[in-house]
């Protein structure tokens, strides 16, 4: 059984989620650190707002460009971005500060926009113990839309490594012989999810394919899944990037039943939207694990639409709720 339970969720808005961390006593913001305006076009919304903070996060890579770094830091006023292990701390440390100060919870917004699929594993994992042991999460979850830009046309995308993304997301398990049933959604790169689902050997697979407000986007994810669409014409489900709340509720009511007869791994490709989600099921699933590639990609400069989305949520420690219904 889970540690976890996710509950209250709901849909919101940054409009709403801006005015709820106005009235909060301190709110902490997690994004991440990229060179483009998809990065921090959250920012504006919360410009006039005093009690909040930004944990900015960076990838390793982002140490070696110290001028980009330091522009952005000047730029907003922050002392630093963070690696994974003061990420982690910094969460925690808001924990402990929440706890001490007499809050029910702890208020977060995270903007999965720009995040990496390894930074969002590693910080779903450290909201995943805080819940568990120190206090309840408010998750409040954003996505922003990218503008449409044309995939990569290469034909040969290489899977580099095909693995658990964080090992709180490996999945465990009491029946290691049952089966394994691959849930994936789909993004525009060519072949990438195909080899990672012929790489596991499901019994059988499940296709997720995203429908966008640009038509464009969709009609790249067919042409460049087609093998794989056609092989799954009876499990494909097709969900609405702009409804996280509905697509929660799709994933996670499939999974539950999948984890009766097999062992569920999700291969979250595309919108990261989705890839959030897929952690949030599996936070509150022990025996599902969520499963990320690192592949060679043509790195491309993003800039967010006019489209945004954001879901909410309570996640809480199961032994909590138990001894508060006693």
């Amino acid at each position: 059984m889970s540690e976890i339970t996710i509950s209250e969720v709901s849909s919101t808005s940054v409009e709403e989620i801006a005015a709820s961390s106005a009235a909060s006593m301190r709110t902490l913001i997690v994004t991440s650190f990229a060179e483009n305006s998809r990065a921090t076009w959250l920012r504006p919304h919360f410009s006039s707002i005093k009690n909040i903070s930004y944990l900015t996060l960076c990838d390793r890579q982002d140490t070696f460009r110290p001028q980009a770094v330091s522009s952005f830091l000047r730029k907003y006023g922050e002392d630093s971005i963070c690696d994974e292990h003061n990420a982690i701390q910094r969460l925690q440390n808001e924990a402990k500060y929440a706890l001490s100060s007499g809050n029910p919870e702890l208020p977060l917004v995270v903007d999965v926009s720009c995040m990496s699929r390894r930074q969002m594993g590693y910080v779903m994992a450290a909201i995943r113990d805080i819940a568990a042991v120190i206090i309840p999460i408010r998750l409040q979850l954003i996505y922003c839309l990218a503008k449409f830009t044309r995939p990569p046309e290469n034909p040969h995308i290489y899977n580099r490594r095909v693995a658990p993304v964080h090992p709180a997301f490996s999945g465990w398990t009491t029946s290691p012989g049952l089966p394994l049933e691959v849930v994936v959604s789909l993004g525009y790169e060519r072949g990438k999810a195909a080899g990672a689902v012929e790489y596991l050997e499901p019994r059988k697979k499940w296709v997720f394919i995203p429908n966008s407000p640009d038509d464009r986007f969709l009609k790249n994810v067919t042409q460049h899944n087609k093998d794989l669409i056609a092989a799954t014409s009876s499990s494909q489900l097709f969900y609405d990037v702009l409804s996280p709340v509905d697509t929660y509720y799709t994933l996670l009511s499939l999974v539950h039943g999948l984890s009766k007869t097999c062992r569920p791994v999700l291969l979250p490709f595309g919108p990261k939207l989705f890839f959030s989600l897929a952690l949030l099921v599996a936070m509150c699933m022990d025996q599902v694990s969520v499963w990320h590639v690192d592949s060679e990609e043509l790195p491309t400069r993003q800039y967010p639409s006019n489209h945004s989305t954001s879901m909410e949520c309570l996640i809480s420690s199961t032994n909590r709720i138990l001894e508060v219904e006693q």
